[in-house]
């Protein structure tokens, strides 16, 4: 029994338990940085992310990143149909949100997509898509109050794969991917303004023909 008991006061020291202190300490710290990670690459947290507007360009437009699927299977988040395909649900030029009702900075930028929609008219479509439940989108949108047509899909073209949300893509009226962007940011800005009126023919959004 004196054995067992000089081996427990020998291992039960202080520089015990200051390892033990320094590992638990080691621990937690590593959780929390690999939350903030986490947080940062898919898009958690609150909604007060700053946005600025995307960067997007001429050379945009002439970099093709593929076609957007126009069988490409959806489920109106609005109506009661069960399913339309990417073709029925814009025949014009598209700016193409990925988001989630959980990603802080999917809500910072939504008021802009908002605002870019309003002022845009028949000449682009502003949709949102989103993997979530129906009714959880559908009662998300209606308690912020947007109008964008949104739809919820069980998977993803290839064209569309990445890491992080949000993602935005730019699609042409004839399908062609023109353009990705991850992350927040200002879709009502002048250069996205400028840049969808050059693909509409140097036609401001919303003129008429």
């Amino acid at each position: 029994m004196s054995s067992i008991r000089n081996f427990f006061a020998r291992l039960f020291t202080w520089p015990f338990f200051v390892g033990v202190g320094t590992g638990i300490a080691l621990t937690i710290g590593g959780a929390v940085f690999l939350s903030f990670l986490v947080m940062q690459q898919f898009g958690g947290g609150s909604a007060t992310v700053p946005v600025g507007a995307p960067s997007i360009s001429e050379r945009a437009a002439q970099s093709v990143r593929g076609m957007a699927p126009s069988d490409w299977s959806l489920r109106p988040v609005s109506s009661e149909a069960d399913s339309t395909t990417f073709a029925e649900a814009t025949d014009s030029t598209t700016v193409l949100n990925l988001w989630a009702t959980w990603c802080g900075p999917c809500k910072a930028e939504m008021p802009t997509l908002q605002a870019l929609h309003d002022s845009t008219g028949a000449d682009v479509s502003v949709v949102l898509v989103s993997r979530e439940k129906k009714k959880k989108v559908r009662q998300f949108l209606e308690k912020k109050g947007y109008s964008m047509p949104a739809y919820v899909a069980s998977d993803l073209p290839s064209v569309f794969d990445g890491d992080g949300i949000p993602r935005t893509y730019v699609i042409g009226a004839d399908g062609r991917v023109l353009y990705r962007h991850v992350g927040a940011a200002d879709w009502n800005a002048d250069a996205v303004h400028r840049f969808l009126g050059r693909l509409n023919g140097d036609r401001p959004p919303g003129a008429s023909s």
